[in-house]
């Protein structure tokens, strides 16, 4: 069995992952007090009558996101789906707390008792508990002596591993996990060319959404330059030399006119090498791409370069 905690739990029921959870481990545990915050949440979007907008912050510029009536209703629907998807998939609890509890433990639940339930419940029920808050793992086991826990990629991850989850399904959640903006998601090749050939934005939008945990200023050298590397050799080699002939890879150096890359595949490009640049030794490492022996690649390069700074 599995006990989730709050946040935890609503991002489970959003991306349709409560079904595969129970299936995979048995009973979901959903403490009371986490279905009742979340209950509490649409009250408070109900009080919003009529239209209106909001203002959020977006990649360095303020975002206005005006809403009708209409699409406030429909989000009202969206999260008491949610919730009932909990109540109807899972089994509700709740934790009594006895008395002569330390000092610690009585200010948190003075504070928020839905914060630290699940780690009882985890305990009480001998159940694994699943948080994608870090922090929340790492106190549970600091605190509470709480060593077991897992977060919704790792579960994922083992799932896709032992072939118990489909390769769509997967990429689905870890475009999910994206979109709530975890601090760390690890992304694999697949994924990014999963997104970036179903995506028909103009703007690559949702490969954007993926990008955003490829490449910049954390990164980790090798592996993530390992991504950008695959993605080019797939879409600037072999998907006009499928077969690495030496005889196609001459006649394509000799005459390789604009038919390809696509301008999608132009466009991925640039959102990629923007990551490179972000990373430590950006420029080095835009510099050792240039030796990639993709027809037409390294002229791109430096055509968006130079395109980048002026």
């Amino acid at each position: 069995d599995i006990v989730l905690d709050t946040y935890t739990a609503w991002i489970a029921s959003d991306l349709g992952m409560l079904d595969m959870l129970k299936e995979y481990f048995g009973e979901v545990l959903v403490i009371q007090s986490s279905v009742d915050s979340m209950r509490q949440l649409v009250r408070e979007f109900a009080l919003h009558d009529g239209a209106g907008l909001s203002v959020g912050w977006r990649h360095g510029a303020f975002i206005k996101t005006e809403y009708t009536e209409a699409e406030l209703k429909g989000q009202i629907d969206k999260y008491t789906a949610r919730i009932e998807s909990l109540e109807s998939k899972c089994q509700i609890v709740q934790f009594d707390f006895p008395g002569g509890l330390d000092e610690l433990t009585e200010l948190l639940l003075e504070i928020s008792s839905e914060s630290i339930e699940p780690y009882f419940i985890a305990k009480e029920s001998n159940a694994l508990l699943v948080s994608d808050d870090g922090y929340s793992r790492g106190f549970a086991k600091n605190a509470y002596e709480l060593t077991d826990s897992a977060w919704l990629q790792a579960i994922a991850n083992e799932m896709m591993r032992e072939g118990t989850l489909s390769a769509q399904a997967y990429v689905d959640i870890v475009f999910g996990l994206c979109l709530y903006k975890h601090t760390s998601v690890s992304i694999h090749s697949s994924v990014i060319d999963s997104v970036f050939e179903r995506d028909s934005t103009s703007g690559l939008d949702e490969f954007r959404v993926i990008c955003d945990y490829v490449g910049g200023p954390s990164a980790e050298e090798k592996s993530h330059i390992d991504l950008v590397l695959r993605f080019v050799a797939r879409n600037w080699y072999f998907a006009y030399n499928p077969t690495n002939s030496e005889a196609m890879e001459k006649l394509l150096q000799i005459s390789s006119g604009d038919a390809y890359p696509s301008a999608k595949v132009m466009k991925a490009t640039s959102i990629l090498l923007e990551r490179v640049r972000l990373m430590p030794n950006g420029v080095k490492l835009l510099n050792d791409l240039l030796s990639i022996p993709a027809p037409r690649f390294k002229k791109f390069v430096v055509s968006w370069w130079e395109g980048h700074f002026y």
